[in-house]
Parts: structure tokens; sequence; C-alpha cells
């Protein structure tokens, strides 16, 4: 499952570089940011091992933003605070590596954690 997406990310970076060169970087992020969402949701929702496969996949590709990510703080920061707003997109990234699992365990199986809230047969015992 995490290769599919790390493949899904090698195969696509260069594209994304080249569609920010001619599009620009914000669309290409905005874009990025809006597809990564609808991926990862969709993910969640994944009916099989395969889909969930295919979408993990999914999700890597849109995700070859990072490259962009780096370009567009490269150029709207200085030699003043370059070497900080870089850090902080990793330190953001490490903290969201940390907390969106932590967050995705909290909330799995809501129906058998919390049935006051999800009641037995709806879509979220599914």
């Amino acid at each position: 499952m995490v290769s599919a997406f790390m493949c899904g990310q090698l195969l696509l970076s260069y594209f994304w570089g080249y569609l920010s060169d001619i599009y620009g970087r914000r669309p290409v992020l905005l874009f990025g940011l809006s597809g990564s969402s609808v991926a990862i949701l969709a993910f969640g929702f994944a009916p099989s091992f395969w889909v969930a496969v295919g979408l993990r996949f999914a999700c890597g590709s849109i995700n070859g933003i990072v490259g962009v990510t780096k370009s567009y703080l490269s150029e709207i920061t200085d030699e003043t605070n370059q070497g900080k707003g870089l850090s902080l997109l990793g330190m953001n990234r490490a903290l969201g590596l940390i907390v969106g699992p932590a967050i995705g365990g909290f909330l799995c199986l809501p129906a058998q954690k919390y049935p006051d809230y999800f009641p037995a047969g709806s879509f979220f015992d599914r």
C-alpha cells in the first residue's frame, strides 16, 4: 500500500513540475491540494483492497507537488528566512505523519466505538 503511494509520486513528480512551469505554481498547488483531499477521502471509503491500492497510487500521483511546494517556498522567501520556511515545511510534514494516523485510529470503526452516534446498520457500520 505504501509502495503504491511512492510509485505514484515517483512517476508524476516531474509532470507536476513541468505543469507548474507552464501554468504557474499556485494553480498547480491548489489543484494538487484539492485532488489530494478528494483522493484521500475516496481511499477512506474504498470497498476492496485493490481499489484501495489504486486510490493510494492516485494519492501519490497527486502528491507529486512536493517539489513544486519547495520551489514556491524558495521563490517567496529570501536569504534571511529561507531556512526557516523550508524547515517549517519539513516540520509540518512530520506533524501530519504523526497526527493523521492518530486521528484515523481514533475514528476507525465508529459504529463499534461510538454506538450512540453511529447506530448499527448505518453507513458507518459497513
